[in-house]
């Protein structure tokens, strides 16, 4: 084995268990990944997987050549991040993960921004609500909220908080109502996230708060819940940046500092001194600055009175 690519793929089968989930970590075909296994195993002479009706599963000398796939692996990340950490030029590409949230409510002008001063840096931004590893080199910045930092070496900028209220359109409230206090929820149709958003503090809080039957509508997108609240269909929480724009939404209750958050601009300390890292990283702080209000929940349109 002598091609750097036949571990990919083999550690993309391996993780994720099945043709079609490596396919889409590697950004191929499912017949690609198939060819490209089964050639390995024929040049290796050793067959890595059992193929079974659920997935796949490593063979004895699969699980042995996993462990030290894995070391390979850490080597070359380590490796491409201390030479990308050198590149002193303001030109190229620049990965950057972020949420939908983020992506759609805030960053879009401010990214628009950076381009126009930093025109032969490429921008190539994934939106994904999975955290991608900034350690195995998925991205090279990360824009996130989370209330804390845990990745031992990944480094962060608080940006800032994130403020996060409870919302309803006018036209809801006309028909039904408006709460005067949160156990007024159990008489109102609520608009929540699916188990992939279980843990964030909007979720987490509309489960203390609400009656599992109130909850009529669950969805795996933040932007979708608003846009559900926009059209009537209950009361959500939302963040305040993404609400607070729109007149026909109103605002029950003060921000809840139970569903506050922090947005952090993440890089892995290997890539700290990258030029386009960090000229992107200062401007960000900067930029987002003039968006604080918004984001803190101090700024918001005036709605409808009900």
């Amino acid at each position: 084995m002598r091609n750097w690519d036949d571990l990919r793929y083999f550690l993309a089968v391996a993780r994720h268990k099945t043709l079609a989930g490596a396919a889409r970590e590697l950004g191929v075909t499912h017949s690609t990944v198939f060819r490209r296994i089964t050639l390995l195993e024929d040049r290796l002479g050793s067959r890595l997987f059992d193929r079974l009706t659920t997935g796949y599963r490593l063979t004895t000398i699969g699980v042995d050549m996993l462990a030290i796939a894995e070391d390979i692996e850490q080597g070359v990340n380590l490796l491409v991040r201390k030479v990308s950490g050198a590149d002193l030029r303001l030109a190229g590409g620049l990965r950057i993960t972020t949420t939908d949230t983020l992506a759609y409510g805030l960053l879009n002008p401010h990214l628009k921004l950076f381009q126009e001063t930093y025109p032969d840096i490429e921008i190539q931004v994934n939106v994904q609500n999975r955290f991608l590893s900034l350690t195995n080199r998925e991205a090279d910045v990360a824009i996130r909220p989370s209330i804390r930092l845990d990745e031992g070496e990944v480094v962060g900028r608080h940006l800032s908080d994130i403020a996060a209220a409870l919302y309803a359109s006018c036209g809801y409230l006309e028909i039904n109502g408006r709460p005067c206090r949160l156990a007024d929820l159990r008489k109102h149709r609520v608009i929540s996230g699916d188990e992939s958003l279980e843990n964030t503090v909007t979720v987490r809080f509309i489960r203390k708060y609400v009656r599992r039957a109130n909850v009529v509508y669950r969805t795996n997108s933040l932007v979708d819940q608003l846009h559900a609240v926009q059209g009537g269909f209950g009361i959500a929480a939302i963040p305040c940046f993404m609400a607070d724009k729109d007149p026909q939404l109103v605002r029950l209750f003060p921000p809840e500092k139970r569903m506050a958050n922090k947005l952090w601009l993440l890089v892995h300390r290997d890539l700290r001194r990258n030029a386009r890292v960090r000229a992107f990283s200062d401007f960000m702080y900067q930029s987002i600055e003039a968006d604080r209000d918004l984001l803190e929940g101090r700024r918001h349109a005036v709605p409808m009175l009900i």
